[in-house]
């Protein structure tokens, strides 16, 4: 977990983010309000632990600045203050923030908040919130039956609209817009860039028929473009990979399919292949070792092999690669 920590006295700024970093966080330091919103707007944090009382920008003030800003659902405020003001702390809870502490601060309760707020954030990273912005169009239709049908996925909400978008945007989190670019041809590009502007930390997804559709400008401002005739799994898989961080858009994307690719899975020994259907299911090294009953060295070794063959950059690039022909009732069979 993240956390912004906001604090204009030096001494107790650094002890109380010394001991967060000890128990695992990791921690921003900021010297008051103003350069602290700064870094908020720009960083992705889980929390944020401020004090209440800070020059050129007050605790009360940063809250409500986060509270307007497009990222207020992303983030739990924590303040802190002395017991004389009491009244700033409630204040505080009624703008919405998370709770707060008093000072000095007790180790044991900023243990229990910070450990309370992690718990909170982890739960809901557990699924993926999407948003469609198309007008009826089947293939959107489509995606959302498969979307509705795994646990990894939160359809927020769809507009017909880039103007609607723009407003549900502003209303609730979410963590992917995917666009049916055949039905928004002229000001996509247009309305990207603004769309990325105003929320930097949105993944956005380009929908396409043919590549004449995508210009240089678009696929600068989007974070994946996926042609229509993707199979419906790679789409779900590149959709949880991005959202961790990870690029894997043009190893599969980008590049027409071909028979010559399709031929490089049968360079695979059988061990190799069963490796990367589970690769393609998201496990880790020791949990295709505990179900192959191998050591993790050994998963390495055919991890790497298997990279050489497929001449993949990397393992999610490999597991991409899979998810496009190793079928979900074979992926069952290996497992067994």
């Amino acid at each position: 977990m993240r956390i912004l920590l906001a604090d204009d006295n030096d001494g107790s700024r650094t002890s109380v983010a010394d001991f967060l970093r000890k128990i695992g966080y990791e921690v921003d330091e900021y010297k008051d309000g103003y350069s602290a919103l700064k870094g908020f707007l720009v960083n992705n944090y889980d929390m944020v632990l401020s004090d209440i009382k800070m020059p050129n920008m007050t605790g009360i003030e940063l809250l409500k600045a986060i509270s307007a800003s497009p990222y207020k659902n992303d983030v739990d405020v924590v303040l802190f203050t002395g017991h004389g003001d009491l009244d700033f702390a409630i204040q505080a809870l009624r703008l919405g923030a998370y709770d707060y502490l008093l000072k000095p601060l007790n180790i044991k309760e900023l243990v229990e908040v910070t450990e309370r707020v992690a718990k909170r954030r982890n739960e809901e990273r557990k699924k993926i919130n999407i948003m469609f912005l198309h007008n009826n169009s089947l293939f959107c239709e489509g995606l959302k039956y498969i979307f509705s049908r795994s646990n990894k996925f939160n359809l927020i909400g769809e507009a017909e609209t880039f103007g609607k978008a723009l407003n549900l945007l502003q209303t609730v989190k979410v963590d992917a817009l995917l666009i049916d670019m055949d039905q928004f041809r002229n000001d996509t590009e247009k309305y990207c860039k603004e769309i990325k502007e105003k929320f930097p930390r949105l993944n956005i997804i380009l929908l396409y028929s043919h590549d004449g559709l995508l210009s240089k400008g678009m696929k600068e401002c989007c974070n994946l473009w996926i042609n229509k005739d993707t199979d419906a799994n790679n789409i779900t898989y590149m959709l949880e990979q991005i959202e961790k961080g990870k690029e894997v858009a043009n190893f599969v994307v980008s590049n027409a399919v071909t028979d010559e690719k399709k031929e490089k899975l049968q360079r695979l020994t059988s061990k190799e292949y069963q490796v990367l259907a589970l690769l393609v299911q998201g496990l880790t090294n020791k949990e295709i070792a505990e179900k192959m009953f191998i050591s993790q060295s050994t998963v390495r070794t055919y991890v790497s092999k298997i990279l050489e063959k497929l001449e993949a950059p990397n393992r999610a690039a490999a597991a991409a690669y899979g998810a496009r022909y190793i079928k979900p009732s074979e992926q069952a069979d290996l497992e067994k």
